[in-house]
């Protein structure tokens, strides 16, 4: 008798209708958002502004919480006035809760969580807990993944274990 041989066929690229591209290629963009956000992460630990100013699309924008909508270069000074709010490095994670690619897009829900000491206006330490949850546009550009977009959908701030005022 005969052996059958039976072929799987090829993966797609993507999927025609929708244009989503096949589990294998969301994992490897999966992997690639993970390290950026990282490296994205570290940077924001050690203060450095301009490396994650690198990271943004030159026609990058973020809209807040309360529907303000604010551009590259008011995102960068928001991003100093965080950093320098922690005294000594604070910790950020940030969770992957849904991902959806695109071609060269990648929406992204995540969730961001900062730890660290904070002063406040008499210079006095206070344990400041930041949850956020975001809507993160990054396109793949020649330089790989770069945030082009940033919603703010949810923000909450503990100071010493109750909520900020």
């Amino acid at each position: 008798m005969k052996a059958q041989r039976t072929c799987s066929p090829a993966p797609p690229v993507s999927d025609v209708t929708t244009g989503a591209a096949p589990a294998d290629e969301n994992a490897q963009v999966r992997r690639a958002l993970e390290a950026g956000y990282a490296r994205y992460a570290d940077a924001f630990k050690r203060k450095d502004v301009p490396a994650m100013a690198a990271m943004l699309t030159p026609d990058f924008s973020m809209r807040m919480a309360d529907g303000k909508k604010v551009n590259r270069q008011e995102t960068e000074a928001l991003l100093a006035e965080v950093a320098a709010a922690f005294p000594a490095e604070p910790e950020m994670t940030i969770t992957i809760t849904g991902l959806s690619v695109r071609e060269n897009k990648a929406v992204v829900d995540s969730r961001e969580k900062i730890v660290g000491i904070t002063l406040d206006a008499q210079k006095r330490p206070h344990a400041t807990v930041i949850v956020e949850t975001y809507r993160d546009t990054w396109t793949r550009t020649r330089s790989g993944w770069r945030f082009s977009g940033v919603e703010l959908l949810t923000s909450h701030t503990t100071v010493d274990g109750g909520p900020a005022e």
